[in-house]
């Protein structure tokens, strides 16, 4: 062994410098590459977002310029004389409307990018349109062929002047296929702040004169090209690839990103970081309903960055590998040595403390006997020694806890029974630690728990509401875990640590009484003040009672004058009720004598259940095993008397058959022939038959008759009187009676078929 430790003491350093080296050096290179790669990712993002946000300066500059010209000619157009007369006339002449149309189709060849101007004058409810294919000057409402229009002229509430709207206007030409154009629809009406818009000016612009003015800007800045703009409601205004102008903005998670950020402006990565997008919010566009937004493929601009990263990775991964591996064949040699050592070492840790366990659990056990005269500083002295806890200022209270019907669960669990016991300890230990500062566990008899806790300043009420709730919580968790129940049974309180051994007895005590509350319990000290002392008497009457009906085949009877024998033996101990017990199945046994019941299979092995009921724990257990027992007499009883009765109903039938004929055949005359009364043959053969003796006799003679008419040449008389009647009118009578018909009708018709 000191060679050994000599060989550890040697190669420890060595190892510990290579590992911890090596390990050093590997967090370093990590650490310095996550940050340089940090670093640099931020410094390109940032480098991006500088490039997309100079073209978006240059793109929502161009928008402002463009908006704000079709802003002034629509303000222009609104403010002409010609035109304003729309605003302020109900009705116009001929020449009037003229000038209009004139002055409308100046302004809109004057600009090129204005495809079409309406006016809608509310009070005439018709549309005054100056475009390219018209399908005239002056259309009502209703006919009007823009219908996208129309439907904007019932909501101008949610319209904002000055602002445009995508739509779609659909090209009707004379001689083309109908087509469509999207344009940007700006309004403008009057009254500007009032309630009501009496006419509505609306310039439907081409969306060229965006794309051509924003094409200059892409064109020169490759990066912003997919430039993109969307209102708020997610409706795309422009956007590189045309199809998408007016339709929902197809990334939703962008779109939503940007309408909760704080800032006006700014970039965020989206997709993994794969992509980064550049947007500005209103206060920069001039438009407080449009965002600009421009995307990035930021993976391929980070790429030459991660590849870094991800090779400084794998080498320091590759570094720390070998030097694992390095450091392995260095302990390879010493590898067994060192595994016994530690287990040597571990082995002899957990022996000392499992020594130490078991002292400080004999020696509470000492406490709890009352086996020691040590004063209450020296067993303080020895608590400390043996690392046990205890409050010595405090009251103390002792707790035995049984497990319920432990027979049973060891059946159960067979060979985890003993993980299942600690289950309940860890179980036990875990809930009373929640409630009491270092509660005590002491493990006493098999099944059988003592938890010692300290308390202070509490009530009796509040002690046992307390109590009440842990005994709650652990059955509950041992109902779940294990399916086992436990009973508590609860020691008055103690002053000192002096008083465990009669806290100790009392308990015990208290748990006796188990076998009258049966499982599942919390008994306390109380029923050891409410027990009144009795002379004890054993119920001689009822056991008498119980006899008589079990061998009577009787068990209702039975189980009646049983329940009075146990409810006789409350009042008594719980040491003479058991005594009763078991001289009410000595009373059986000796009863059973010479009897059926004697070959019962309890009471051939009646050892076996002598002893069974001398270690049932409640007495509702030892009524079950009561009233098996009576079932099984009371079921062999009737088994005997009912093959009795069988063979008796056979010895009257066949009596019968051999003695048909005589006039004067009774009961009476077979009972006196089996020795036994008639009576009591006749109740018995009418029980069993479902008919009196007198009626099996009348049928029995008419079979015969029946058989004599078909198959022998005798008189109606001379049968008669063969069979035992007094004359041949009463067989008459008897015979039509029973088969409707007479003795001759029945032989007629026997030798017709």
């Amino acid at each position: 062994m000191n060679g050994l430790q000599r060989k550890i003491t040697e190669n420890k350093h060595l190892n510990r410098i290579i590992f911890t080296s090596t390990a050093t050096l590997a967090v370093i290179v990590l650490l310095l590459t996550h940050i340089l790669s940090s670093h640099y990712e931020t410094m390109a993002c940032e480098e991006i977002y500088r490039n997309a946000s100079s073209s978006i300066n240059q793109t929502t500059s161009a928008v402002r310029f463009l908006s704000e010209s079709v802003n002034s000619l629509l303000l222009q157009c609104a403010q002409n004389p010609e035109v304003n007369r729309l605003f302020l006339t109900q009705s116009y002449s001929g020449t009037e409307l003229y000038n209009i149309k004139r002055e409308l189709d100046s302004i809109r060849y004057n600009n090129s990018k204005i495809y079409s101007i309406y006016v809608y004058d509310k009070y005439e409810k018709v549309i005054y349109e100056s475009g390219e294919f018209p399908q005239g000057f002056v259309c009502p409402v209703g006919d009007f062929y823009d219908t996208g229009f129309t439907e904007y002229l019932d909501r101008l509430g949610s319209v904002k002047v000055f602002t445009p709207v995508v739509r779609t206007v659909p090209v009707i030409r004379s001689n083309a296929p109908e087509s469509s154009i999207k344009v940007l629809t700006y309004f403008y009406f009057e009254p500007y702040f009032g309630e009501e818009k009496n006419t509505v000016l609306a310039f439907n612009v081409d969306m060229n004169w965006m794309r051509d003015a924003l094409g200059y800007f892409n064109g020169a800045n490759p990066g912003g090209n997919d430039i993109e703009i969307v209102s708020r409601d997610g409706t795309v205004i422009f956007s590189a690839r045309e199809a998408q102008i007016g339709m929902p903005y197809e990334d939703a998670a962008v779109l939503d990103e940007i309408r909760n950020a704080e800032e006006e402006y700014g970039y965020f990565v989206m997709d993994g970081a794969k992509r980064l997008i550049s947007y500005s919010n209103s206060d920069q566009t001039g438009y407080e309903d449009w965002i600009f937004i421009s995307g990035s493929d930021l993976e391929q601009v980070l790429k030459p960055i991660r590849e870094v990263k991800h090779f400084v990775y794998l080498f320091t991964g590759i570094l720390l590998l070998v030097s694992i591996i390095g450091l392995g064949g260095i302990l390879l040699h010493l590898g067994t040595p060192i595994r016994q050592a530690f287990h040597k070492a571990k082995l002899l840790d957990t022996a000392q403390e499992e020594k130490r366990r078991r002292e400080a659990s004999e020696y509470i056990k000492l406490l709890l006997v009352g086996d020691t005269d040590e004063n209450t500083s020296q067993i303080r002295e020895k608590f400390e020694q043996l690392h046990i806890t205890y409050d010595f200022a405090a009251e103390n209270r002792l707790i035995l806890i049984s497990m319920d019907d432990r027979n049973s669960l060891r059946r159960k669990f067979r060979s985890s029974y003993p993980q299942v016991v600690q289950k309940i300890n860890r179980r036990l230990e875990e809930v009373f630690g929640r409630y009491y500062e270092n509660p005590i566990r002491v493990d006493w008899q098999d099944g059988i728990a003592l938890m010692i806790v300290c308390f202070q300043d509490m009530d009796e009420a509040a002690q046992r509401a307390r109590l009440q709730k842990i005994f709650e919580e652990i059955t509950d968790a041992l109902q779940q875990e294990v399916q086992c129940g436990v009973s508590f049974c609860l020691s008055s309180t103690g002053q000192s640590i002096k008083d465990l051994s009669f806290l100790l007895a009392e308990a015990l005590e208290v748990h006796t009484y188990r076998y009258l509350y049966g499982y599942g319990q919390l008994l306390t000290n109380d029923l050891l003040r409410d027990q009144e002392e009795t002379a004890y008497v054993y119920p001689k009457d009822q056991e008498k009672e119980i006899l008589s009906a079990v061998f009577a085949g009787k068990d209702g009877e039975a189980l009646s004058a049983y329940e009075k024998y146990v409810e006789m033996l409350y009042p008594m101990t719980v040491p003479e009720i058991k005594i009763s017990f078991l001289l009410l199945a000595d009373a059986i046994k000796y009863a059973s004598r010479n009897t059926v019941a004697e070959t019962s299979n309890v009471l051939l092995n009646f050892e076996h259940f002598f002893a069974k009921i001398q270690s049932l724990e409640t007495i509702e257990e030892v009524n079950h095993l009561f009233t098996n027992l009576f079932r099984e007499i009371g079921e062999m009883v009737r088994e005997q008397k009912s093959a009795r009765y069988t063979e008796l109903i056979e010895q009257v039938e066949r009596y019968v058959g051999e003695h048909y004929g005589k006039v004067d055949l009774s009961i009476q005359e077979i009972a006196e022939s089996m020795d036994m009364s008639g009576a009591y043959l006749g109740r018995i053969f009418k029980q069993h038959t479902d008919m009196p003796f007198t009626e099996y006799l009348t049928r029995h003679r008419l079979k015969v008759a029946c058989e004599e008419l078909l198959g022998s040449e005798k008189t109606v008389n001379e049968i008669s009187d063969s069979i035992g009647f007094t004359n041949s009118s009463y067989f008459y009578l008897v015979f039509k009676k029973y088969l409707n018909c007479t003795p001759t009708q029945y032989r007629k018709n026997g030798a017709e078929q």
